[in-house]
């Protein structure tokens, strides 16, 4: 069963722009562009994890987490695709797109981390 959040507590741990709470039961949800999701783990400055679907019809699960390291952060991304039936025939190329794009979001978190430095709430703008 997944642990289910308030809106409350997303906000504690950031922001995410374009996802919208669900009016049933509280979970936080989004859905864009064929892909849909929830947030199933909300830890406040140290996870987020989440599930959904990519296509509406390829599962997708995974979660991001910082940790600090000495005078460090370390910043990990996992994610899980589940390929069934004919889409298994396409992993190589869906493997490579992914690896782009998520190429692509560490980068821009990368830029925008390093654009906050300094910012008097210790918080990061998206």
């Amino acid at each position: 069963m997944a642990d289910r959040r308030s809106r409350d507590d997303a906000d504690a741990a950031g922001s995410f722009p374009g996802w919208d709470e669900d009016a049933g039961g509280g979970a936080f949800l989004w859905k864009k562009d064929g892909n849909s999701g929830e947030v199933t783990k909300c830890e406040p400055n140290r996870e987020v994890a989440f599930a959904g679907l990519m296509a509406n019809e390829i599962r997708v699960s995974g979660r991001r987490t910082v940790e600090p390291v000495g005078e460090q952060t370390r910043f990990t991304y996992q994610a899980t695709v589940e390929l069934r039936g004919l889409y298994r025939l396409l992993e190589p190329l869906m493997a490579a797109s992914l690896r782009k794009r998520f190429a692509g979001d560490l980068r821009r978190l990368k830029e925008r981390l390093e654009a906050s430095v300094g910012e008097p709430s210790g918080r990061v703008r998206m």
